[in-house]
């Protein structure tokens, strides 16, 4: 207990006249009267009590006092304006001195006053709770002045701390470019062409350079425009040389944080592709043999005589080219070997040439129900003359004999099924509520972007956003419709509660009306729970309908109850996402996996997107043939080819075309032999006259005299395999313009490579299913999958990690269920970081390796942070924005309240009136 009332010595003043009044009195022999007895001795029993209590006694004194606490943000965001920060945190340093007002100086950055700071956030609530708790240099009113950009803090401080912005110290913030995603092909062959493509997003407009570049290395350069939101940078085709490879690509656009400017991927080169070239006699040179090689590709090469006797093992070779090889060089059992090695996965490119076909081409070979093209009945020989008397060959009268009522031979097989190209269906179902702002729906929109750029260009893409209310961001559009895809999905923007099920209605019904395509599919992007309704049965009926749904839990705080039942209802997939950034990348996975991206765009066509279809207008109908009815029979020597129907009446046959001028050549249906190939095609002396199959796709074309066009490369599926023909020659004298074009290797290589078949499978490999970045490292869920992509639980695995060839401790745990939890500690995020492992199954098998590209820390993951800014934070707490320095470090001239405790003076005096007292006593007692 404290007494505050009692006045400055006021118990001295008067209990120190009343004591020695008594004794006075005492001593002089009048002896005090009872009253004055009784109340000396309650004076003196309260003065022991407030000694006991320990008083003070408050008042005021008119003097300078206070403190100045300069708190210094050193995080990486305000390296830009370290300078500047310092010389601000001086200022007030010297004017503080100057003034006699105590001046101490507190940095921060994820931590305060830690040496050395982690500049990875910035943690303003620990600076605030340093700067109140730090014991006080000299009584008076502390102000503390706060030097920081704001960027990338973690919360706000409480609303007392009175955090002042002194004017002029803030970091500068200007328009910032954030690399996001770099796109790449997981695996391509030593000598093959690809693109990369560098998604960013920009805070404004403008333009900056892109680079690609491995190991310091500039691989390409281009220069873009951006707008605010998302934009992509596409790479020219670039060539890697066999082994693994890590690229970086980055965004130059003069912004002042280069720490997020960057992202990474890696490519694996595997070994070059195996061709075996068979050449035949009207092959004047080994034009088509050095093109091949000069693009990286293993050539083996043989004559149509020596294939023809014996042909190799062709699993050894990934395709089979015939250049000017004529159909009655190759025997019948040759040629029954090649139609069964394209059947069963290989690739075969047919070569034309002057001469190299005959009259019949590859009709009635076992070749025939391979091509994609017809051979031509050959013209009738002239009628002989008859006479009057003699009946004409062909009589009219019996020719309804052994013919069916459609008027084909009884024995003619039927005429073959076919099937159109599935097309697919994509719709994005994306969580909007509040709880998706900021890294959550950026990354949601780029997983719509990024599908758009996985899809085949034929394909759909719908978003439907969703909070209480769903709407429909993208209507269903055509994948190869970039710019409209970015353009509304760039204004999809949070707010509001978290209801699923009415979204996922708008997908069914909209999926269900779309009858053009036949693969459907439905991703679920959420982050939080949803209301209760009963998906289940919604779900189930979508499946009825053959729509597919998987479902991707972002976060930590989605509804772990519902996500995975609803992949699991849909008959689809299911990922946590607890790394908001690797969002895109699962969407890409899921969607390829399910809707079969890649053998879609082969049996379609690939390339450059915007030459497949108009933008508007009824979409064109693109078939392939049925695998079951293109497969062999049992004797191909005693089927007929069926009689299938010229897709084109205005086609004459004949063996060959031929002008006095040039052929010019056309392009068609995009197909990956023509990516990369710009401009237009040289023109050709002469060309096949082969007319498609139905179901074929035609590619290139040519014209005649007559400016009618004829197929000039058709392609099709044969059973599991690729086949394609080019109804020209590869040498002189038909393409002598071809062999001088800058193209010419390349287009034959990446058509080699498009028909390849696709390597095998490996027994065992690793697919990763969540990953939780740390301050101090990360933790990765993988999942061991057998070569069909079945969880294979039986199978252990051991892990190894490294970043730039340095090793990283990796500890592996086993989750069951074929799920196994890495952990690497690692606190750097500036480099790609190797996961390679070995599955014991039970004999040890290397598993392909895996990369990680970590993400920018906080301090660079936003472009604009979502948190208040400077001036913000010194209004929530109480502070003021734009201080002067010379304010801050003005002392207080002001009348400040002081608290004395009780002089230990009064103490003693009250002893030394207990001390006379009781002398008084003994004198009195004497008398």
């Amino acid at each position: 207990m404290k007494f505050e009332t009692i006045p400055h010595w006021g118990l001295i003043g008067w209990l120190v006249p009343l004591a020695l009044a008594a004794i006075l009195l005492a001593v002089r022999g009048r002896g005090p009267g009872p009253f004055l007895w009784v109340a000396q001795r309650g004076v003196l029993l309260v003065a022991l009590v407030l000694l006991a209590a320990a008083p003070f006694f408050p008042w005021t004194d008119s003097r300078q006092e206070g403190e100045l606490v300069v708190l210094a943000d050193r995080s990486g965001s305000v390296q830009p304006a370290s300078d500047q920060i310092e010389r601000a945190a001086s200022d007030l340093g010297t004017r503080a001195a100057e003034r006699g007002l105590p001046c101490r100086r507190i940095d921060f950055a994820a931590d305060p006053c830690l040496s050395p700071l982690d500049p990875t956030s910035t943690d303003l609530v620990a600076a605030a709770a340093a700067a109140r708790l730090a014991p006080a240099l000299a009584p008076g009113e502390r102000r503390v002045a706060l030097l920081s950009d704001g960027r990338g803090h973690t919360g706000l401080p409480p609303a007392d701390s009175r955090l002042d912005l002194p004017a002029g110290a803030e970091a500068p913030t200007a328009a910032d470019c954030r690399a996001t995603l770099l796109l790449l092909p997981g695996e391509v062959d030593e000598g093959q062409v690809f693109r990369a493509a560098l998604s960013f997003e920009a805070s404004g407009s403008g333009q900056a350079s892109a680079f690609l570049a491995e190991a310091g290395k500039t691989l390409a350069e281009i220069e873009v425009e951006f707008r605010p939101g998302m934009n992509w940078a596409r790479f020219p085709p670039i060539e890697l040389p066999q082994g693994e490879h890590p690229l970086e690509a980055r965004i130059l656009a003069g912004d002042p944080y280069p720490e997020n400017d960057a992202a990474r991927a890696a490519v694996r080169v595997g070994p070059a592709l195996s061709v075996l070239v068979v050449a035949g006699k009207a092959a004047g040179d080994d034009h088509l043999e050095r093109a091949l090689s000069a693009q990286g590709v293993q050539v083996a090469a043989q004559s149509e005589a020596a294939f023809s006797e014996s042909p190799p093992d062709l699993s050894l070779y990934r395709a089979v080219v015939f250049h000017a090889v004529h159909p009655d060089r190759i025997s019948p059992a040759a040629q029954k070997k090649l139609a069964s090695y394209v059947r069963e996965g290989g690739g075969f490119l047919l070569v034309g040439g002057p001469g190299s076909l005959g009259p019949r081409g590859w009709r009635d070979t076992p070749l025939a129900e391979i091509l994609p093209v017809e051979f031509p009945e050959p013209p009738p020989p002239p009628e002989p003359e008859t006479g009057p008397d003699e009946p004409p060959p062909d009589d009219p009268a019996n020719e309804g004999e052994n013919k069916t009522e459609e008027g084909k031979p009884e024995d003619a097989p039927p005429e073959k099924e076919t099937v159109e190209v599935p097309r697919a269906a994509l719709v994005l179902v994306i969580d909007k509520s509040g709880s998706m702002e900021g890294e959550k729906i950026r990354m949601a929109k780029e997983s719509a972007i990024a599908a758009a750029e996985a899809l085949a260009p034929e394909d759909y893409l719908g978003v439907v956003a969703f909070d209480a209310e769903p709407y429909w961001v993208l209507p269903l559009t055509l994948a190869k419709s970039r710019d409209r895809v970015e353009n509304l999905v760039a204004r999809l923007a949070t707010g509001g509660d978290t209801y699923l099920y009415p979204a996922l209605i708008q997908a069914h019904e909209a999926l269900a009306a779309l009858e053009e395509a036949h693969l459907k599919h439905v991703i679920v992007l959420s982050d939080g729970e949803t209301r209760i309704a009963d998906h289940r049965e919604l779900v189930e009926r979508m499946v009825a309908d053959r729509i597919t749904v998987s479902a991707i839990g972002i976060g930590t705080d989605y509804d772990r109850r519902l996500m995975p039942r609803i992949a699991q209802w849909g008959k689809g997939n299911f990922v946590s996402c607890t790394e908001v950034r690797t969002v895109p990348e699962f969407v890409i996975r899921d969607a390829t996996r399910v809707l079969r991206v890649d053998e879609r765009k082969e049996l379609l066509a690939g390339g450059d997107a915007d030459e497949i279809l108009p933008e508007e207008g009824p979409l064109p109908e693109v078939h392939a043939p049925d695998p079951e009815s293109a497969a062999p029979a049992k004797d191909p020597d005693t089927e007929v080819p069926p009689d299938v129907e010229r897709p084109r009446e205005e086609i004459v046959p004949g063996e060959h075309l031929e002008k006095k001028g040039k052929l010019a050549v056309f392009r068609g249906l995009p197909a990956p032999a023509l990516a990369g190939v710009e401009g237009e095609f040289p023109p050709l002396a002469g060309a096949h006259v082969l007319p498609a199959r139905e179901g074929a796709s035609v590619h290139l074309e040519v014209a005649g005299e007559d400016g009618v066009r004829t197929p000039l490369l058709v392609s099709w599926r044969a059973g599991l395999g690729k086949c394609a023909v080019l109804a020209t020659g590869a040498e002189p004298p038909w393409a002598l313009d071809w062999i001088a074009w800058a193209d010419y290797g390349r287009f034959l290589a990446q058509g080699a490579r498009w028909l390849a078949a696709d390597l095998p499978a490996p027994s065992y490999s690793l697919e990763i299913s969540a990953v939780e970045w740390r301050r101090d490292g990360v933790r990765i869920e993988v999942r061991l999958v057998d070569g069909e992509g079945r969880p294979a639980e039986d199978a252990r695995i051991e892990i190894r990690a490294s970043r730039d060839g340095v090793a990283i401790e990796a500890n592996v745990r086993d989750l069951g269920g074929a799920l196994h939890e890495v952990t690497l500690e690692t606190a750097q995020r500036d480099a790609l970081i190797r996961l390679e492992g070995v599955a014991s199954a039970p004999d040890p098998i290397p598993l392909a390796p895996l990369w990680l590209d970590p993400p920018p820390a906080a301090e660079w993951a936003d472009l604009t942070s979502p948190a208040p800014g400077p001036e913000e934070i010194a209004r929530a707490t109480g502070g003021r924005a734009g201080v002067s320095p010379s304010a801050l470090a003005r002392p207080l001239d002001r009348e400040v309240p002081r608290r004395d405790p009780f002089p230990v003076e009064a103490g003693a005096l009250v002893l030394a009136i207990i001390g006379l007292e009781i002398l008084a006593r003994r004198i009195l007692a004497r008398r």
